[in-house]
């Protein structure tokens, strides 16, 4: 999208280092030390939050189940150049690999890859057999049930239970059915610890590229909400929010507007908010009109502000030091010092980088 490209491994951070400008209507201020103590704060809280979630019974539980199946993770992180180049590139991976999650366990499954998964053909309740090193049909029943071992149970203490499901026809895709409708459940000893409800609908191109999503990944006791909007001639949205209750933890929101037919590689404005904890991010990019006046400065098209809690605590700025290839983005205090973000937000990128390692 910018013709810089800053290398972080995440699709947050990405959001967050790429795409942070605001309009400057903060009315109250931050000193350089009240900011610096306020975003270390919520880096060291936000930090144990994702490790929280990285470790919850329910997350632990679905990639032990994606391991059982052969599939994917079904939280699969989006690579900040694919995310560039296809802001639906998180969507597609996820929804693919929850299908082959599903077909897998059934003997019959998706046995030919012109045929769609037919969910009432196989309703049923598949149970995990050490044995065998597989599931198999143990009981019918009105949907479709796994029951697994979590880790290091030797039981069978997980029941993973599909109640709604749909296909469509993505013949020109990676996946020639894609999924549309997707409710699921999971317990751990007869305790609900996650849940998927997801409504997708694709592309009328004949590919699997969604052009809406609405996802919506309960982990007791977060939620993680996806919403994709590519439905519009002139405009694209995506969000992803970490949230706790009522309390939204980390995650952004774009929208990205074009002048004539879209073209990812050039909007005319990326707008919407980035948010860690209390730091609120407000976007507002306009690359210049002509590509050929594109400049290596990002300060040149991305004027940046951060708030705390309401309060203005300074300035993102991108600093090229002497032998460096690539500009560092820089948080600017109220006062004019500075400090690279990468060292304000040290713990929370390495949450991040974990939960990409386990994704």
């Amino acid at each position: 999208m910018l013709k810089q490209s800053l290398q972080l491994s995440t699709i947050l951070l990405a959001g967050l280092l790429l795409f942070t400008a605001c309009e400057k209507d903060e009315t109250e201020s931050l000193s350089a030390n009240e900011a610096k103590q306020s975003l270390l704060a919520v880096d060291a809280g936000l930090s144990v939050e994702l490790e929280n979630f990285a470790n919850a019974e329910g997350f632990k539980a679905l990639e032990t189940l994606a391991a059982l199946t052969n599939s994917g993770s079904i939280f699969t992180t989006a690579r900040v150049k694919e995310v560039r180049k296809n802001p639906n590139t998180y969507v597609r991976k996820a929804i693919a690999n929850f299908q082959h999650m599903i077909s897998e366990p059934s003997e019959s499954g998706r046995t030919q890859g012109d045929e769609p998964f037919n969910y009432d053909e196989n309703k049923g309740v598949y149970t995990w057999n050490p044995q065998i090193e597989d599931f198999e049909l143990t009981a019918q029943s009105n949907i479709i049930e796994l029951r697994f071992p979590t880790e290091g149970s030797t039981t069978n203490n997980a029941v993973f239970r599909l109640t709604d499901y749909e296909e469509v026809s993505t013949p020109l895709g990676d996946e020639l059915y894609s999924a549309s409708i997707i409710e699921a459940t999971l317990d751990i000893n007869n305790v609900k610890q996650a849940s998927l409800s997801a409504e997708v609908t694709y592309k009328n191109n004949g590919t699997d590229e969604p052009n809406f999503a609405d996802i919506s990944y309960f982990v007791n006791p977060y939620t993680l909400d996806i919403d994709l909007d590519d439905t519009k001639a002139a405009e694209s949205s995506f969000s992803q929010y970490l949230s706790k209750g009522d309390d939204k933890l980390i995650g952004w929101d774009l929208t990205a507007t074009y002048q004539g037919a879209k073209n990812l590689t050039t909007p005319t404005k990326v707008e919407g908010n980035v948010q860690l904890g209390s730091v609120i991010f407000n976007i507002v990019i306009t690359p210049p009109a002509d590509p050929t006046e594109f400049t290596e400065d990002l300060n040149d098209y991305a004027d940046i502000s951060v708030s705390v809690n309401g309060k203005a605590a300074g300035q993102i700025i991108w600093v090229t030091e002497d032998g460096d290839f690539e500009a560092t983005p820089y948080v600017q205090f109220n006062d004019g010092t500075k400090q690279a973000l990468s060292e304000i937000f040290d713990s929370l990128e390495q949450s991040l980088n974990d939960l990409v390692e386990i994704g």
